[in-house]
């Protein structure tokens, strides 16, 4: 081989076999690429260099060259032009096929471009062994390119070739495409392998759950598969049911699992999951727990999931109960309880203000020796903080250094709300110091908290100071943030501020509530300002905002007095006129 290299004979013998023996020649050809016969040196100006082997790789067009403007290339004609006008009846669909399977890519692409420049047609055979190359070389963008093309063309495609192109739109994370492209398969009688619909199924779910595939797409693309009956049902099924829960369309869940009911197939884990999860977003408890029933009458086993679910949609205190006893339930199935079904059952309680059941759950962690993250330690606080168990608070926070955990936003939130909550403003401005020091960012949520706790501590004057750290902070204050802050002026007797906060409030376009209006109106009345309290009344009725009782009796206790106040004026003045007329008459006599 080393003589045969050195010379340029090997090449032209190479080419005058290939014309006779087709078959064979395309074997020597892949083999004689592999030894080095085809060398790649310059050729002098009687033998022509194969066009493919310095042929690039095509930006938009793979049939379109890139070179056209090199001299060496366009002096004479290439290689492949000159085959086919010396042998016009040879199929060249064999090299192409050999190409296809070495995954020599950029070669199947020149060889293709030079016939359809020679006016050579382009076969079925020879544009799916150029796709299979591009798919062994990861070329995916010019597989859909040149699958494009052939659907264009009306070029009919065979099993590989759309199996090629499916798994291209797949790595390159078309969704959509791939299941256009399976609808398009069944359309044109191609049969869809299992593994195939499988694979794109799974990545539509993933893609899904990602959120990098919208719902409505993929109802619309799932619409054009007729798979009624086939092995693969479940996860059409499945894949609906997901679809319709990215959407939050629990009705039309409970129609498609109603439908597979009636149609008598059977129910599996996969699909109860999915319907399970997707009510339990919509708080649709009843539903939920009758789903979880469902599984076990057919004989399936819940998994942890299944009971995350149902614990997520247990939001009140009367509920904290069927906590327990689902929790009772995994462990006579024998699952291993692990953190995220204790981290459920926690925020259970903590939505329910069970303190102590949220306590003796991180002990039963504990116990297990599972371990804790932060956000487990944020609903135990939580659930302390809605429990009006402030010093439970401060101990859980206290644990986050002995396990090593760092709070973050949210526990510093929870731990001040806990002690504004229990009436304690030094322990909620002491937490605030550490949120600070720790340069940990300091949310609306945290000052809003910490205003509570100048509100329960009737601490106006520290109220300004968080108003002022706030805009400091460039944290715009809301809603929540503003009433704290005016019923901290109102326990103040300062009327004058709770005024100025709400013209903050409309400049800031943030819309008051009856409970703005109602403890300005509180705040003016402390500090016998009945006509500002009248006026705000007055502002209510013009936003249409329904006054509370307490504020209907301070507005009529304020009218009262200020009758009263204008009676005794007008009495003390009906007196002095009347003294002023006795004077002015005994000056006269």
């Amino acid at each position: 081989s080393s003589s045969v290299q050195d010379s340029n004979w090997g090449e032209t013998i190479c080419l005058h076999i290939f014309g006779l023996c087709m078959p064979i020649t395309a074997n020597i050809w892949s083999q004689a690429t592999q030894w080095g016969v085809i060398h790649q040196q310059t050729m002098n100006t009687e033998q022509v260099r194969p066009h493919y082997l310095h042929a690039g790789q095509p930006q938009r067009i793979p049939f379109e060259s890139r070179r056209s403007g090199n001299r060496r290339l366009t002096a004479r004609k290439s290689w492949t032009r000159e085959l086919l006008e010396m042998f016009p009846e040879t199929d060249y669909s064999v090299l192409l096929a050999s190409l296809g399977e070495k995954g020599h890519w950029k070669k199947a692409l020149a060889v293709g471009c030079d016939m359809r420049r020679s006016g050579a047609q382009l076969s079925s055979e020879a544009l799916g062994s150029i796709i299979v190359a591009c798919a062994k070389g990861k070329q995916w963008a010019r597989v859909l390119e040149l699958f494009d093309e052939m659907t264009h063309n009306n070029v009919p495609a065979k099993d590989v070739t759309c199996q090629n192109a499916v798994d291209a739109s797949l790595k390159l994370r078309l969704w959509s495409r791939s299941l256009e492209l399976l609808g398009d398969m069944q359309q044109h009688g191609i049969e869809v392998g299992v593994g195939l619909l499988n694979k794109v199924i799974g990545g539509c779910e993933k893609a899904l759950q990602g959120k990098e595939l919208k719902w409505t797409s993929v109802l619309r693309s799932l619409h054009d598969l007729q798979n009624k009956g086939s092995p693969t049902e479940h996860s059409l099924r499945s894949l609906s049911l997901r679809a319709w829960g990215q959407g939050n369309q629990w009705m039309n869940v409970l129609g498609l699992m109603k439908q597979i009911g009636q149609q008598e197939l059977h129910f599996n884990v996969k699909t109860c999951n999915v319907a399970i999860s997707t009510c339990a977003r919509s708080k649709q408890t009843e539903i939920v727990r009758g789903l979880l029933d469902l599984m076990k009458q057919k004989v399936l086993s819940p998994t942890l999931a299944s009971y995350s679910s149902v614990m997520s949609t247990c939001d009140s205190f009367e509920k904290v109960g069927v906590v327990c006893e689902l929790l009772a339930d995994v462990k006579k199935q024998t699952l291993p309880p692990d953190l995220y079904l204790y981290t459920a059952a926690i925020s259970a309680c903590q939505r329910g203000a069970a303190w102590l059941q949220a306590l003796q759950l991180m002990t039963e962690v504990r116990n297990h020796q599972i371990g804790m993250d932060i956000i487990t330690y944020n609903s135990a606080i939580g659930a302390c903080m809605n429990g009006r168990q402030w010093q439970w608070a401060l101990e859980k926070f206290a644990e986050l250094e002995r396990e090593k955990l760092h709070p973050n936003t949210a526990t510093y939130g929870t731990t001040i709300g806990a002690c504004a909550k229990g009436r304690n403003w030094q322990w909620a401005f002491e937490v605030f110091r550490l949120m600070t020091e720790s340069n940990v960012p300091r949310n609306v949520v945290a000052f809003g908290s910490l205003l509570h706790a100048c509100e329960t501590g009737r601490q106006w004057e520290r109220a300004l100071l968080v108003l002022d750290e706030m805009g400091r902070s460039s944290v715009e204050p809301n809603l929540r943030t503003y009433n704290f802050a005016i019923r901290t002026f109102d326990l103040g007797i300062q009327w004058e501020l709770a005024l100025g906060l709400l013209r903050e409030m409309e400049q800031q376009t943030v819309e008051a509530d009856k409970s703005s209006f109602g403890a300005a109106i509180s705040a003016c009345d402390r500090a016998a300002q009945w006509v500002f309290a009248l006026e705000l009344m007055e502002q209510m009725q013009q936003r249409e905002l329904e006054p509370d009782l307490i504020t209907y009796s301070i507005a009529v206790g304020g009218c009262k007095k200020l009758m009263r106040q204008l009676l005794g004026e007008a009495r003390q003045g009906a007196s002095d006129r009347e003294a002023s007329k006795m004077n002015r008459k005994r000056l006269v006599i």
